[in-house]
C-alpha cells in the first residue's frame, strides 16, 4: 500500500501496478473495498476509484477465488451507488468468473448470494447500456445467473416484457377547431407558394421598400398588426436573415434550407395519413417490452406465452437450428399453425407497415407539427376562428410573408410567425413539442424508438423464420418489405434484413429471385447489399437461372405483357 501511495504521490501513477503480482493485486483489491479504507490512506477518493479500476479493467490475472469475487461485487455496488448503476461494470466480472469456471472455482451459498443480487441488479438496467455493448450485456447477465444458481422462466421473462409504457411518438387528440386551423394553413400555404415566386425574383418586389405598396399589398385588418420593413431585421450575428435571404439565397455553409413550401392538408386528409401511420407511431422498439406483444400472445394463456417464447429463443446465428424449429412446431402446434402462422403475419405488419423509411418518419413529425401548430394557433389567436373567408384571406397572405421573412431557414414552418409575432409583443413563444416527447435530436419525434434492442431484433428474426416456415401466396412480398424497412435508416435491424435475405433465398421461386433482384437495387447499405447479391447468385444457380438474365427478371413490367 506504501508502494501505491508514494507511486501516486510522486506522480509515478497506477501503471506501477502493472509490475505487481496478481497476488499483491489481490490483497490489493480486498484492502481497498473494505469500508474503512479511506481512513486509512493517503489516497484521496479519485485515486482510489481509479486503482479500483485500473486493477479490475486493466489486469485481468487476478487470482482465483471466492474473497476476490466478494471483493468484485462489492466494487460495482459502491460504484453504482455514487455514479449509478452500468452494466459495463459487470463485464470484468462476468469474464472473471468464465475464467474461474475453466480452473475449478467453486462458491458458496454467500457468494452465490451477492451473485443473485448482483444479476437482479444488470436484468434491470441492461438495456441501458448502448447496442454495441447489449450483446456482451446479455451474455454476462447469463454468466452470473448460471453461477447464482439463478432460474430464469422462459415464460416469466417473457411476461415481464409484456407490459409497455405510451411511445413518445404516439399520436395525441387534435386541438379544438382542428377544421379550421388545417383550412386556415392551407389558405397560409397558398399564399406562401405566390409570395416566394415573387420574391425569389431577380429583384425584391416594390412592396418591400414602398410603406404605401406595402400597405396595398398587406391591408389592415384589426387582428394582427402589420410591420413594414420586418425583414430588414439582420437575426443571430452568425446568421444574416435580412431582405428573405434564407428564400432567396439556400446553402449549406449559411445552414439555409431550400423552401419546398409549407406542408398543409385538410383535416380528412390528416386523418387518413394518422390512420396509415399509427403502427409507427404508437410502438417502441428500443425499450426492454415487445411492440405490440397482443398481437403475439392475445390471451397470454400458458400456451400463448410459450409460442412467444418460443420466438424469442430464436438462436443468435445466421440460420435457424433444428432443435429450434422441433420446439417452434411444438409451439405452434399448441395454438394450431393457421393461428401460428396469422399471429406472426400480424405482428411483422407492425414492423414493415408503413416501416421506418425516411419518408414515413418526416410524415410522423409532419402530423406532430401539424397538430401542435393549430394547438399554438388556437391558444394564440382565440379569435381568428370566428372569421370569414373575406377576412381570412388577407390574413393567410400577412401571416404566409411574416413565415417567409421571419424564418431561421432551417426549418420552414406555419411557428416561424408565432415566434416573430411573441417577440414582437415580448411575450413567450410557445414550444412546439409534447412535453413528454422531447427528443434528445432537438427533433419533434425520437427516431430512436424505431430502432431494435437485441432482445426484439431476435424476436423479428424467430418471427421472419417462423413466417418462412409456413409459406403462403403473400410470404415473398412480406420477405421483400421486411427486408427493406429493416435495411433502412443506418441498418435499422441488420438481423432482420439478413433473415429475410435469406429466407427469400431458401423460398426457391422466381418470385423470390424478382424480389431479391430488386431488393439488390433499393438497399444502399454496402454489407447488407453484398448479402443480397450472394444470396441472389445462391437462389439463382438453384433455380439454374443465369446472372446475365438476374437484371431482367427485376426489371418493371409496368404492366406490358
Amino acid at each position: 500500500m506504501r508502494e501505491l501511495e508514494h507511486a501516486v504521490e510522486s506522480r509515478q501513477g497506477l501503471g506501477v501496478l502493472h509490475q505487481w503480482s496478481s497476488e499483491d493485486r489481490g490483497r490489493l483489491l480486498l484492502a481497498m473495498v473494505d469500508t474503512d479504507f479511506p481512513a486509512r490512506t493517503r489516497l484521496n477518493p479519485s485515486d482510489i476509484a481509479m486503482a479500483l479500476h485500473t486493477i479490475v479493467w486493466a489486469f485481468a490475472s487476478l487470482p482465483i477465488r471466492p474473497d476476490i469475487v466478494v471483493a468484485m461485487v462489492r466494487k460495482i455496488e459502491r460504484d453504482a451507488s455514487v455514479a449509478g448503476f452500468s452494466a459495463l461494470s459487470c463485464f470484468p466480472l462476468a469474464d472473471y468468473l468464465e475464467r474461474g469456471g475453466a480452473a475449478g472455482l467453486t462458491l458458496g451459498s454467500a457468494e452465490r448470494a451477492d451473485l443473485k443480487r448482483l444479476a437482479e441488479t444488470l436484468e434491470e438496467h441492461v438495456h441501458e447500456c448502448r447496442r454495441s455493448y447489449e450483446r456482451q450485456a446479455l451474455r454476462a447477465l447469463a454468466t452470473l445467473n448460471l453461477w447464482a444458481g439463478r432460474l430464469v422462466d422462459p415464460n416469466e421473462a417473457i411476461v415481464k416484457r409484456l407490459e409497455a409504457t405510451p411511445s413518445p411518438n404516439r399520436f395525441r387528440p387534435l386541438p379544438p377547431h382542428f377544421d379550421f386551423w388545417s383550412r386556415f394553413f392551407l389558405a397560409v400555404s397558398r399564399e406562401a407558394e405566390t409570395l416566394a415566386k415573387e420574391l425569389k425574383g431577380k429583384s425584391l418586389p416594390v412592396w418591400t421598400r414602398d410603406a404605401a405598396k406595402f400597405a396595398e399589398r398587406f391591408p389592415p385588418d384589426g387582428l394582427t398588426l402589420r410591420a413594414f420593413g420586418f425583414w430588414t431585421q439582420v437575426g443571430p450575428r452568425w446568421r444574416d436573415c435580412s431582405q428573405f435571404a434564407p428564400l432567396r439565397k439556400p446553402s449549406r455553409a449559411a445552414d439555409f434550407a431550400e423552401f419546398r413550401g409549407l406542408r398543409a392538408i385538410d383535416e380528412k386528409a390528416f386523418v387518413a395519413l394518422r390512420d396509415e401511420l399509427e403502427a409507427l407511431a404508437a410502438h417502441q422498439w428500443n425499450q426492454p417490452w415487445i411492440p405490440a406483444a397482443e398481437r403475439l400472445a392475445p390471451e397470454r394463456e400458458p400456451r400463448d406465452l410459450a409460442f412467444l417464447a418460443t420466438l424469442a429463443a430464436a438462436p443468435d446465428a445466421a440460420r435457424p437450428s433444428k432443435d429450434w424449429l422441433r420446439q417452434l412446431r411444438v409451439a405452434a402446434e399448441a395454438i394450431g399453425f393457421d393461428e401460428a402462422r396469422r399471429r406472426v403475419a400480424s405482428w411483422l405488419d407492425i414492423f414493415h407497415r408503413p416501416g421506418a423509411t425516411a419518408d414515413r418518419l418526416a410524415d410522423l413529425a409532419f402530423c406532430h407539427r401539424f397538430a401542435l401548430e393549430a394547438h399554438a394557433y388556437e391558444l394564440a389567436f382565440p379569435d381568428w376562428k370566428n372569421c370569414d373567408d373575406t377576412a381570412l384571406a388577407p390574413l393567410a397572405r400577412w401571416v404566409a410573408v411574416v413565415c417567409l421573412g421571419a424564418s431561421d431557414g432551417r426549418v420552414w414552418s406555419f411557428a416561424a410567425f408565432l415566434e416573430w409575432d411573441c417577440a414582437r409583443r415580448d411575450a413567450p413563444a410557445p414550444e412546439i413539442c409534447h412535453p413528454e416527447g422531447r427528443s434528445p435530436y432537438g427533433t419533434i419525434i425520437n427516431p430512436d424508438c424505431c430502432h431494435l434492442t437485441l432482445e426484439n431484433d431476435l424476436l423479428l428474426r424467430g418471427a421472419i423464420w417462423a413466417l418462412a416456415e409456413w409459406p403462403a401466396p403473400d410470404t415473398v412480398d412480406r420477405l421483400e418489405r421486411i427486408a427493406g424497412v429493416a435495411a433502412t435508416i443506418a441498418a435499422r435491424s441488420r438481423i432482420g434484413a439478413n433473415a429475410a435475405i435469406n429466407a427469400l433465398a431458401a423460398h426457391g421461386s422466381i418470385e423470390a429471385l424478382q424480389a431479391l433482384t430488386r431488393l439488390r437495387r433499393a438497399i444502399v447499405d454496402k454489407n447488407l447489399a453484398n448479402a443480397v447479391a450472394k444470396a441472389l447468385e445462391k437462389a439463382a444457380a438453384r433455380q439454374g437461372v443465369a446472372a446475365a438474365d438476374l437484371e431482367e427478371l427485376g426489371a418493371p413490367t409496368y404492366d406490358f405483357a
